[in-house]
């Protein structure tokens, strides 16, 4: 079914924050909602919904500059999985977050990967910052296209630059299942403020 599409043309901020019963914004069963000037989306303790966009709504964010998401224990990727509605067109499974400068993804027990579609590539020429910090079961990150270095850190990696963000997220998995013998670092992931460089 067709969901009926609603523009919010000029909502540029959404903050959401303590709302576990909440099961999705972006969308709904009849809804779909678009916010062509949106640059800042920050989610924090939000707990009913396994993915914050849709696809459709995902390839109208070429406005959003920062996307900071804490504390949602369900979520499993940002992009939801087009779910059988995809086409052969490449270009249409390219989706452009052109202006997109920073990302923070902490506190995500479940997250597996940005895209949970592994034919979408995800663009992201300007990005600049990438935090990681306690998703204990990324996977990787789909397709990332940056077009430079990025500045990247975590709780088992001081900030450095990568050029390649999956490689990174690879890492970032590796030492996450090595935790298990690592006591003191395994304390960092179930109390993060005795972290010495948490954010």
């Amino acid at each position: 079914m067709n969901k009926k599409p609603i523009t919010l043309f000029k909502l540029r901020a959404i903050i959401l924050r303590d709302l576990p019963n909440l099961k999705r914004f972006f969308s709904s069963a009849n809804y779909e909602f678009y916010m062509p000037a949106l640059e800042h989306v920050e989610v924090d303790n939000c707990g009913l919904f396994t993915t914050l966009f849709t696809c459709p709504v995902s390839k109208n964010l070429q406005q959003l500059q920062f996307l900071h998401v804490y504390n949602c224990r369900l979520l499993e990727g940002i992009v939801e999985d087009a779910r059988g509605t995809e086409t052969s067109d490449t270009d249409d499974k390219i989706i452009n977050l052109s202006g997109l400068l920073e990302v923070v993804l902490a506190d995500l027990p479940n997250l597996k990967s940005f895209g949970l579609s592994v034919s979408h590539v995800f663009s992201m020429p300007e990005l600049l910052y990438f935090r990681l910090f306690r998703c204990p079961h990324v996977e990787n990150f789909t397709s990332l296209k940056t077009r430079g270095l990025v500045s990247v850190d975590s709780e088992w990696h001081r900030r450095k630059t990568v050029l390649h963000l999956n490689d990174f997220a690879r890492q970032y998995r590796q030492r996450c299942d090595s935790a298990e013998d690592q006591p003191l670092r395994a304390a960092f992931l179930l109390f993060p403020w005795s972290c010495p460089w948490a954010y």
